[in-house]
């Protein structure tokens, strides 16, 4: 059955923004970007936009719609590390303040004092796995509603690709690195000899960067997928997950990869980014575009 396509799909005229917009940063404000990376950052913005005007000249199957849905949710691989070459226009690294506020918060420095109670091999173990599980989630989350149904797949992708790129427009404007990063004294490591801790290494190793600590981007997107479930009446799902999330969230301080006012903040901002995308996404008219005058039967 041959299919055709009228307008590029809302994930990517989301994706064509964020290009567009982190590239006039880059130009606009002075000292943004190295200037010997500054061409290879502004070159991968270009081989993106010509992709996706390529992949409209296409002719559009189910597969292919399938692959211009993914591909745009994919190069949060990429736009996540990126935002280490970026730097701010308004601060310089914030991680002492955000230490100071935790110490006046919660009258400790919980990144610290976390590991150091409860140092067990197994439960460091679990707090890695749990860590870990956040890719989990958010695949099962867009993969599993795309096989109920295309345009609440399209939609979850959508919302998640809106809060992640919120979310680094925060990494680039609020500079903090975590104490996996700041803090260089011994008590910071945890032993990587098991099995979930070494992976959860290797991951950090290939695509990790000192880069991205407040907000939480994985609570607030863990939560982000909680409500989406939530919203489109998969409690089954959200139910199992939600256990598996109360873990990532204290495994984010554990191990860690946050203070704990970036958990704050990876809650308090997770509802006000699926607001903010799902105004975007009925802006768009992104429901009917999907479900109605996207993707057409061709003759």
């Amino acid at each position: 059955m041959a299919w055709r396509l009228k307008k590029i799909f809302p994930i990517e005229g989301l994706t064509l923004f964020y290009v567009v917009a982190t590239a006039l940063y880059m130009l606009v404000w002075p000292g943004a970007v190295d200037k010997q990376i500054m061409l290879s950052l502004l070159g991968i913005r270009l081989l993106v936009v010509t992709a996706i005007l390529l992949f409209n000249l296409m002719p559009l199957t189910k597969f292919m719609a399938l692959i211009r849905q993914v591909m745009p949710a994919a190069l949060i691989l990429h736009w996540y590390p990126e935002t280490y070459h970026i730097n701010s226009c308004l601060f310089a690294n914030l991680d002492s303040f955000f230490m100071k506020i935790d110490g006046l918060l919660f009258c400790c420095q919980p990144s610290l004092e976390f590991s150091s109670a409860i140092p067990w091999v197994w439960f460091s173990e679990l707090m890695n796995f749990t860590y870990i599980s956040f890719y989990v989630i958010i695949n099962v989350t867009v993969f599993y509603l795309y096989y109920k149904e295309a345009a609440k797949g399209a939609h979850a992708a959508f919302m998640l690709l809106f809060a992640f790129m919120s979310y680094y427009v925060l990494f680039i404007l609020i500079p903090v690195i975590g104490p996996q990063y700041h803090i260089t004294t011994p008590e910071e490591a945890l032993p990587y000899s098991w099995p979930f801790r070494a992976f959860l290494r290797i991951l950090q190793e290939m695509g990790e960067k000192p880069t991205g600590a407040f907000p939480s981007s994985h609570v607030g997107v863990t939560i982000i997928c909680l409500i989406i479930l939530y919203v489109r009446k998969e409690r089954k799902l959200c139910s199992y997950f939600l256990p598996l999330s109360v873990l990532l969230i204290a495994s984010t301080v554990y191990i860690k990869a946050h203070y704990l006012i970036d958990v704050v903040a990876g809650l308090l901002t997770a509802p006000l980014f699926y607001w903010l995308g799902l105004c975007v996404w009925k802006k768009v008219g992104g429901q009917g575009l999907i479900t109605q005058s996207r993707i057409v039967e061709d003759g």
